[in-house]
């Protein structure tokens, strides 16, 4: 697989660690992270934005000269700058938390004229009273779209070091636009994600892979009736709205709010007197679900934990040896085609909360959250094609980090739940451990519990599990 080059990644890691620093270090309340408990809404600017009860905003700036635009959303020049700056003023004089939205415009190519627009408002704008900025919205990662999201990633983090940098990919009917798996990795601050259409189970797969990344994650929920009844490819639907809300919840994801009625440009928000009735009963249900998240209390936000894996299946070598090593990887270029299952498919993952996923090489890196003690395990079914049974061996490298007590126990199963072997060898940190028994399957547990040498610092990396099998009896 290929992979890019370290000094890339290396950057990559960096950049990631210190995205708010600035905001860190100066007690900055315009980047206080974001949680369940904080609601939002998207939209341009207007005095709800400040005057209401929501807790952050998603604002378009259209970065392009633009002349049918309303002047609140156009930042393609200094004077439309100006009053964008103005009302992130307004804003954040309100406590509101703000990320721009910054758009080449409906259909806009990720151009030169577009990146340099962007260099302008974000030269011209406070920065620092911004929670971040996107790189447009619903990207494609085919038509050159990746190489333009990574390329200006990494030129606006070398100009502005301290501004956490969003990506946001379209959405899909699955909700299965997962970047590094379905869809291919792109460097970012965080993420964006508005899936209007996925339902729940299928959300929650999604919002798993996004945790494993280790970024921030924000859901845009669809919450407008009126234009869903008059748009051919929208559809509206309370229970999968409902549903979403419930895993946001359970994985501490805050939600933001699509409300506009549709149409320009004379439609308007739920918010408004003008609206229709059916978007004014949609959005008490918002108002209601906002307060409600608000109260949420901290063990609700921290069950991250589910999934029946499907099995790994080992592929024979040269030697007629069953064999495979999950080594993590993602699929980070569009040229590359992520393996399916993905290893969040093939793995129970105990503890996710504490897991992360790191690049170049892919591997699994498990630290604690605050000064919390870890207990994460990763639990894979494994089996030949045609189910043979076969003496299996399982081997995995995990590193643990200087000054942290951390306990790893790497354990075998027959059937999943009796634990029949331990590795007892280890050799270069590599863990290796046998069945007992011939058997059609096999089951590996890894474990790492204990605490970090100081709050947030990582425990152990996983850098590879794998598992050989021989035929029995030959």
């Amino acid at each position: 697989m290929n992979r890019p080059t370290s000094m890339l990644f290396t950057i990559v890691l960096l950049v990631a660690a210190n995205a708010f620093a600035e905001g860190e270090a100066a007690g900055n309340a315009a980047r206080e992270p974001l949680t369940h408990r904080d609601s939002g809404i998207y939209g341009w600017w207007q005095p709800y934005f400040w005057e209401g009860p929501f807790d952050f905003l998603i604002v378009q700036a259209f970065v392009r000269p633009h002349e049918s635009l309303d002047a609140v959303q156009n930042a393609g020049h200094m004077e439309g700058i100006r009053l964008w700056k103005e009302n992130l003023l307004k804003a954040r004089a309100a406590g509101k938390r703000v990320i721009a939205q910054a758009t080449p415009g409906q259909g806009g190519q990720k151009t030169d004229e577009y990146y340099q627009g962007l260099v302008r408002f974000l030269e011209n704008v406070n920065r620092s009273e911004l929670y971040a900025v996107t790189l447009s919205e619903e990207n494609i990662f085919w038509n050159g779209e990746h190489e333009k999201l990574t390329e200006f990633y990494y030129r606006l983090k070398k100009q502005f070091p301290n501004m956490p940098i969003y990506q946001w990919y379209s959405n899909s009917s699955r909700g299965d636009a997962w970047p590094g798996f379905l869809y291919p990795w792109l460097p970012a601050d965080g993420w964006i994600i508005d899936e209007y259409f996925a339902e729940p189970r299928d959300f929650e797969q999604e919002v798993r892979r996004y945790r494993m990344l280790g970024l921030p994650l924000i859901q845009l929920g669809y919450a407008a009736p009126f234009e869903a009844a008059n748009h051919p490819t929208t559809s509206y639907h309370p229970s999968m709205l409902q549903g979403q809300l419930r895993v946001a919840r359970k994985y501490n994801v805050p939600f933001a709010y699509y409300c506009w009625e549709g149409g320009m440009p004379k439609r308007t928000f739920a918010w408004a007197e003008t609206a229709e009735k059916s978007s004014k009963e949609v959005f008490k249900f918002v108002l209601e679900e906002a307060d409600k998240a608000r109260q949420a209390e901290e063990d609700e936000l921290v069950h991250w934990d589910m999934n029946q894996p499907a099995d790994t299946v080992l592929k024979a070598d040269s030697n007629g040896v069953f064999r495979h090593r999950e080594d993590f990887d993602l699929r980070m270029n569009p040229e590359q085609q992520g393996p399916v299952p993905d290893f969040m498919a093939r793995s129970r993952i105990g503890g996710l909360r504490y897991m992360n996923w790191a690049p170049n090489p892919g591997r699994i890196i498990v630290r604690s959250v605050d000064a919390d003690p870890v207990d994460a395990s990763m639990t894979n079914p494994w089996r030949t094609p045609k189910g043979e049974s076969c003496r299996f061996t399982a081997r995995a490298k995990v590193t643990t980090e200087p000054g942290a007590s951390a306990e790893v126990i790497f354990e075998l199963s027959a059937n999943g739940y009796d634990w029949v072997a331990r590795a007892d060898r280890v050799e270069s940190g590599v863990m290796t451990v046998d069945l007992p028994a011939a058997n059609e399957k096999l089951y590996t547990r890894l474990r790492i519990a204990g605490a970090p040498g100081k709050p947030g610092a990582p425990l152990a990396v996983i850098d590879w599990i794998e598992v050989s099998g021989t035929i029995a009896g030959h």
